[in-house]
């Protein structure tokens, strides 16, 4: 059987309410907003896995653990994705390019046979696809807020995506 991964990070709870705030200022927007409780730093996905891939990434991620340092993100603005104005599909925070996430990030597509071109984000929620129907692009709603939070990653979770939830699979510290 083949399921959906993603390497996640949990902010600290100082950082998810900082969140929740931002989130809760476009409440007026017609989307299907991330549970509170489920806000997460998606890292990298990977899509259709089978056992024998989800051991492989489990002793990659025990390796990068094992390699790299905590580290800090910088989480700089809240969006829509993609960015193509008439058409976007989420909400979502995101995160400044860091040395650590790129290596993290090598090291797992160097272990990866699927082409991924996943972005570091944060999902605050999903835009309905009707939501923007019958609006001229230049009457869309601007997001583009900055927030400048920080915080420091101490531990990688490998979840799976589930139709209605996340599944923890395992935390690595580092």
């Amino acid at each position: 059987m083949r399921r959906n991964f993603f390497i996640g990070i949990f902010p600290p709870k100082e950082v998810i309410e900082n969140i929740i705030h931002f989130k809760n200022s476009l409440s007026e927007f017609s989307v299907k907003w991330t549970k509170d409780e489920d806000i997460h730093f998606t890292l990298y996905r990977f899509h259709s896995v089978n056992n024998k891939r989800i051991e492989e990434i489990l002793s990659c991620l025990n390796e990068i653990s094992e390699e790299i340092e905590p580290f800090n993100i910088l989480i700089e603005n809240i969006s829509y994705w993609p960015l193509i104005p008439e058409r976007p599909k989420m909400i979502w925070a995101n995160i400044k390019k860091s040395k650590s996430i790129d290596l993290i990030k090598r090291r797992i597509n160097n272990s990866d046979s699927l082409d991924n071109n996943s972005y570091p984000h944060i999902t605050l929620g999903r835009v309905s696809s009707l939501m923007f129907r019958n609006i001229e692009p230049e009457e869309i709603p601007v997001i583009d807020e900055t927030i400048n939070i920080s915080f420091r990653v101490s531990s990688l979770v490998l979840m799976e995506e589930k139709l209605k939830y996340n599944k923890f699979i395992k935390e690595f510290k580092i």
